[in-house]
């Protein structure tokens, strides 16, 4: 910080301030033509005396505040180090308001060349002495400024000045062509057209300020209305639509030595198109996820405008525009890093064009996989050459698509908007590979996926033990089974876990996105309505005299709960393998009773006609007399299900053989006599095929009416039954068939692995007759889950 005082305070204009001063033997030859003509233009030369040391620089800068302060209002200056204090032999003096031409700022570093007197500028002379035969320097370290007013009030910059030796300049003065001008309404020729380039025309070991520059082409003169202000700025006032113009000058310059030299040079100017227009800004740019078209298969898109925001007022303007050798848009990110691209004028069906008049749209591919979300600037430029003819700004902001339309729950793993995760049981492991569970676009590549439970957790102060295991093993969801004690407890299926899946986009590995879900691990087997997915044959569980036992596991279905696999059928037992006798109804061999009328009906184990209830009669195809006197209050008679057809009143009507034959012929019944091990009775069973309209009704007449009639035989078919284990991928151990109340139960039954047994023990009385016996099946999968299946078993007297 400046050291203050109460009325102003001083400091270097930046950091670091380095004062050179130049000097030379004047020389000058006085009879060259180049030098009268310098000498008449600057006549104070005339005083100057032969091997006179002619000096410059040597200016030291310095910011004065408050701006009223005048350091010509009986001010002192001096210079001192840190170790060596007030410099002797360094004289600081004549104050003057602002800076010279001098000077130039770079970085830290000054070494600028102007600023106004409002900044508080002041710049001072400092004059060195010799000691011996050297000038008196501060050493190559930095000095501070003392400034004293007429008060005696003292301030002192920073240590911010290095005063070098005087330098003795030997060489002549050179002339040299720069870099391109810039066309404005005064162009400095020795001054640079940006802090990258050199000015036009510059110098060295020049005698500043002292040269001559003059107009050297009358044509030019005419054509562009060239003249030359204060010496060194050339005013063009009438440029045309030229997008270069070249502008020969004579120009003299003065060595500090006295030496002069000349030269022709030829200054271009680059002269832009002036336009009113500008481009609109792209306020909400979506990156792309297709091609851009048919024939260009870059993920991306056309970013565009129309011809006419460029604003031209003329065909040349237009024309020049459109034949520049070089069109490029270069965008700007908020880190400075730029990316360029080629743009295009097309018409009005998309083909490019250089038809001023067929121009309708500018346009550039923008690849998505070129930048990220935000803001930037867009630069369009056209030139020829090195010469830019157009060139305007605008603004574009950038943003991803949705997560959620690009990246979406697979719909064979999701249940209410939760991935459902089964996965595979390795010893204390259930681990699922998430990728299965996630549709991916194929322009977006996986990152990783991240445990947000238990990021959440490490940021916690861990008084809740959900999430202290993280669940993510690379590519994997990794989980211990239910009841396996973690840190976490022992409940870890059936809870929503919070995943998240990074991915990159477009192969831009620095464009990332997260897709947040949850995800659920699930058993394949469990589930919370056992019968689902676990059926029993209940038509095959009533026990009696003639029927004692039976196997429950080969009456069982089990299907799978959940996964991909789901309704798959597995094997909750192990049948150990033999032979079974499998017994099938004759459905042709029915009893039955003639009547005096000639009919015969098909009667029950009482040995009784079965009587058609009126509901079905229409679908037997009775006719309507004999419907509404089935219907009255007193009907004539009972109608009765007829073994075959006959004539009169049941003439018509579907009988007993007929209904049985039109579903074995349908297809809905099959013949088992002829298997291996049969007795050679026929018996008959249910195929799979699924009736439909009619045949739908008949069925249905069918299966009520069949359970009704007494049938004389059953064919009985020997079976082989393989051995089989319960399906180890899923099931931890075979499973268990129990008694849910053992005690009572087992009055009546007894278990001996799957058979159920009809076991009456003694004394035990059955008033109705039969009573029945709750059971269930024990189910203990891989997943640590355990399922109880319940049924019931009747045991007749």
């Amino acid at each position: 910080m400046p050291t203050t005082s109460d009325a102003y305070n001083v400091e270097a204009p930046v950091p670091s301030v380095y004062v050179t001063t130049e000097y030379a033997k004047w020389n000058p030859v006085t009879t060259n033509a180049d030098y009268q003509k310098i000498l008449k233009a600057f006549p104070e030369l005339a005083e100057l005396k032969k091997d006179q040391h002619i000096k410059q620089g040597g200016e030291l800068p310095v910011l004065v505040t408050p701006s009223n302060i005048d350091l010509t209002d009986g001010f002192k200056f001096s210079v001192q180090t840190l170790n060596d204090g007030v410099i002797d032999g360094i004289t600081v003096s004549n104050p003057q308001k602002g800076l010279s031409d001098n000077w130039e700022i770079s970085g830290i570093y000054m070494y600028s060349r102007s600023a106004s007197a409002e900044d508080c500028y002041w710049t001072l002379q400092v004059e060195q002495e010799l000691d011996g035969n050297n000038y008196i320097t501060t050493k190559d370290k930095p000095a501070a400024l003392v400034v004293e007013n007429a008060n005696g009030k003292v301030v002192k910059t920073p240590f911010a000045y290095t005063i070098y030796a005087p330098q003795e300049i030997t060489n002549n003065v050179d002339i040299f062509a720069g870099d391109k001008a810039k066309f404005s309404s005064e162009i400095d020729l020795l001054s640079p057209a940006d802090e990258n380039s050199k000015a036009p025309i510059y110098f060295v070991n020049e005698y500043k300020g002292k040269y001559i520059i003059t107009l050297a082409n009358q044509l030019q003169v005419e054509k562009y209305g060239l003249s030359i202000k204060d010496g060194h700025k050339l005013v063009i006032a009438n440029p045309g639509n030229e997008t270069e113009i070249s502008v020969d000058v004579n120009v003299i310059a003065l060595g500090l030595n006295g030496k002069t030299d000349s030269d022709k040079v030829t200054v271009k100017i680059e002269n832009s198109i002036s336009a009113t227009g500008s481009l609109s800004s792209k306020d909400n740019v979506v990156l792309s996820t297709t091609k851009v078209s048919n024939n260009i298969s870059t993920i991306g898109q056309y970013i565009q405008w129309n011809f006419e925001e460029l604003g031209f007022t003329t065909a040349t303007q237009k024309d020049t525009f459109l034949k520049a050798s070089k069109k490029n848009i270069v965008l700007v990110d908020k880190d400075n890093r730029e990316i360029e691209y080629t743009f295009d004028v097309v018409d009005a069906q998309g083909a490019s064009t250089t038809d001023y008049s067929k121009a309708k749209t500018i346009r550039f591919i923008l690849p998505s996989a070129d930048v990220l979300p935000g803001d930037y600037k867009i630069i369009l430029t056209a030139e020829n050459s090195t010469t830019v003819v157009y060139k305007t700004e605008t603004t574009m902001n950038v943003s991803n698509p949705s997560v959620d339309t690009m990246f979406k729950l697979a719909s064979g793993y999701t249940e209410n908007g939760v991935m459902q995760a089964v996965g595979t049981v390795s010893g204390n492991v259930v681990s699922f590979e998430l990728v299965n569970g996630i549709v991916v676009p194929a322009y977006a590549s996986l990152v990783e996926y991240v445990d947000l439970n238990h990021s959440a957790y490490n940021e916690s102060d861990g008084s809740d033990s959900w999430g202290s295991v993280n669940w993510i093993n690379g590519a994997n969801l990794n989980v211990a089974p239910e009841g396996v004690r973690t840190s976490e407890g022992t409940n870890h299926l059936y809870k929503k876990r919070n995943i998240r899946a990074v991915y990159s986009l477009f192969g831009n590995a620095d464009n990332k996105v997260n897709f947040d879900f949850e995800v659920e691990v699930k058993s394949a087997v469990y589930s919370s309505e056992p019968t689902t997915v676990v059926t029993i044959d209940g038509t095959k569980l009533t026990l009696d005299s003639k029927k004692t036992s039976v196997d429950i596991a080969s009456i069982t279905k089990a299907v799978l709960a959940a996964g991909t696999k789901a309704g798959t059928e597995y094997n909750l037992f192990t049948v150990p393998g033999g032979q079974r006798t499998d017994s099938y109804t004759n459905y042709t061999d029915v009893s039955s009773i003639s009547a005096t009328s000639g009919e015969v009906y098909v009667t029950d184990a009482n040995g009784l006609p079965i009587e058609i209830e009126l509901e079905d009669m229409k679908n037997f195809g009775f006719s309507a007399d004999a419907i509404i006197d089935a219907s009255s209050s007193n009907p004539s008679q009972k109608y009765y299900l007829v073994r075959n057809t006959t004539a009169g009143e049941y003439q018509g009507v579907i009988s007993y053989g007929e209904l049985f034959m039109s579903l074995l012929v349908g297809g809905y019944y099959e013949n088992v006599n002829g298997t291996a091990g049969s007795d050679g009775k026929d018996g008959y069973k249910r195929t799979d095929k699924k009736a439909e309209g009619d045949a739908a009704t008949l069925l249905s007449l069918f299966e009520k009416y069949s359970a009704k009639i007494k049938y004389n035989s059953v064919g009985k078919v020997t079976v082989n039954v393989p051995a089989k284990s319960y399906s180890t991928e899923y099931l931890k151990a075979n499973s268990v068939v129990e008694f849910t109340n053992k005690l009572e139960a087992e009055k009546y039954a007894a278990l001996n692995g799957t058979t159920l047994s009809r076991d009456f023990k003694t004394g035990v009385d059955i008033p109705e007759g039969q009573v029945k016996v709750s059971l269930q099946i024990v189910i203990k999968d891989n997943w640590g889950m355990t399922m109880k299946v319940p049924f019931e078993a009747v045991i007749k007297q």
